[in-house]
């Protein structure tokens, strides 16, 4: 299977290069022209994957356009990862109603860490071990914001940004493993 948070370049942009590898199903929260096959990504959704329990938590029937991205919430053992597009900040916000008060593992921020789509509260409610701002190198809109990188410091969290530190990865060997963490530039 192939998640793609939304039709967006910075989204799927690199979707024609993953032709390359057998996949089967395609799954994201709005229609990709070339791909009529796909299945709609739902909040509510839910499977498992040998040791790793998925759900999806947004996005939420009715939302506008902007903010239909697929946002994951993985368990692995006893450690929680969010994986965030770019959801506006009302999802957020029920989001943050929704889940409860925790210590994640991993957070991949909101929206790359746009001004305009980051919530410092998602910080403080999750406060995650890492936070991940994928973000290209000298993109346009200067991302992720100061406020947005100062919110996950205030809470000491791990902070790795991809147009600095690059791919970013984490394996683990089972259910309750410590996983190892690299990254590659």
């Amino acid at each position: 299977e192939i998640w793609i948070s939304r039709d967006n370049a910075e989204h799927a942009g690199g979707l024609n290069g993953l032709k390359l590898f057998q996949w089967t199903q395609l799954i994201t929260a709005e229609p990709l022209a070339e791909y009529p096959n796909y299945q709609s990504c739902q909040a509510g959704a839910s499977g498992r994957w040998d040791y790793v329990h998925w759900q999806v938590i947004a996005p939420q029937a009715g939302v506008e356009d902007y903010s239909r991205s697929c946002a994951l919430k993985i368990v692995i053992g006893s450690r929680d990862i969010y994986l965030f597009g770019d959801i506006s900040l009302t999802q957020q916000q029920a989001l943050l109603q929704k889940e409860q008060a925790t210590s994640a593992y991993i957070l991949l921020a909101p929206g790359q860490g746009a001004k305009n789509q980051h919530l410092a509260a998602m910080a403080q409610h999750l406060k995650p071990t890492f936070v991940v701002f994928s973000n290209s190198h000298r993109n346009r809109y200067n991302h992720p914001h100061p406020d947005a990188t100062a919110a996950y410091r205030q809470v000491n969290s791990q902070i790795l940004i991809t147009a600095k530190d690059g791919a970013v990865r984490w394996e683990w060997s089972g259910p309750n493993a410590i996983p190892e963490i690299s990254t590659q530039w």
